[in-house]
């Protein structure tokens, strides 16, 4: 179970249907409340757990006593009840479960922006206000304006930015899923992703609509997608990616036209032929022709 604590709760959580079902809320609420702040090690039975921040361990007659505790009878639901209202908000892609034989690791998705942060944000909140008022000449104001620009971004949810990074992260997620390493790639710093893509359109100047073909291409390809994992490694590499992706689309357009031809040709030949009176049987069946399959270079 989780220490002592707040945690935070974002408003945009009135514009997700699970807040106008309570007992579905009630859930999402409680697997908040249980959730490690800082990563530590649980002992479950005879085997300690690692868990990372965001995470908890549970099983389905634990999670069943925690959602019941303090109800009124009547109010009390079973144990494969809750843990079907568990996987709602796995659908929900508010989080994930991780299931062994023995216990599930359940993990807050998107912790690190909507928890990781807020201890932080305080923290210089605080400092700005006490630095406000204790300006009392034009060096502190100096410095005080110098902080200001020297402070670290931070990124709301419908930042422009934020939302690049979320699309990249699901492009990568959905490959890492299907070759099942999705554990590797899950708990991504979105703000340190939400300002590399800041530096990608408003430094480096690159287009958005070419930038989500790119991701499009990269987190689809055999080759680059297990190499390009994160913002940074995209903008490192983004010209790179661009002259491949044009190269490898190229290559393609001269495949379809150069069998396009050789239908028109075949096309040709067969008219020419029955013009002629001829019943060359290799120009009814344009397989006999032992020409090379175009589509196959």
């Amino acid at each position: 179970m989780a220490g002592k604590g707040w945690i935070r709760l974002h408003r945009k959580i009135k514009d997700n249907p699970i807040f106008n079902d309570l007992q579905l809320y009630r859930l999402w609420t409680l697997c908040l409340l249980e959730a490690t702040h800082k990563k530590r090690e649980q002992q479950i039975g005879k085997q300690v757990v690692g868990l990372e921040p965001g995470q908890f361990a549970t099983g389905r007659f634990d999670l069943h006593a925690l959602y019941n505790k303090g109800l009124k009878r009547s109010d009390q639901v079973a144990e494969y009840t809750v843990w079907r209202w568990l996987k709602v908000l796995q659908d929900e892609k508010l989080l994930s479960i991780k299931s062994s034989n023995k216990f599930s690791i359940v993990t807050v998705l998107n912790w690190d922006f909507y928890q990781s942060n807020e201890q932080q944000n305080e923290q210089q909140n605080e400092q700005q206000v006490s630095t406000n008022k204790n300006v009392k000449n034009v060096s502190n104001k100096k410095k005080n304006t110098s902080s200001r620009k020297n402070a670290k971004r931070i990124y709301e949810a419908d930042n422009r930015y934020y939302q690049m990074a979320i699309y990249f992260h699901e492009k990568i997620m959905s490959h890492a899923v299907a070759n099942k390493v999705e554990h590797l790639v899950r708990n991504a710093n979105m703000q340190n992703w939400a300002d590399e893509f800041r530096k990608i359109v408003e430094l480096d100047e690159r287009d958005t609509k070419e930038m989500q073909r790119v991701i499009d291409w990269a987190t689809s390809h055999s080759f680059w997608s297990p190499n390009i994992l994160s913002p940074k490694k995209l903008r490192d590499k983004y010209s790179e990616l661009g002259i491949k992706m044009a190269m490898e689309g190229k290559s393609a357009q001269g495949a379809g036209n150069r069998q396009a031809q050789s239908k028109d040709f075949l096309r040709r030949k067969k008219e020419a032929m029955r013009n002629d009176g001829g019943t060359d049987d290799r120009f009814v069946n344009p397989d006999s022709y032992g020409l090379p399959d175009v589509s196959s270079e």
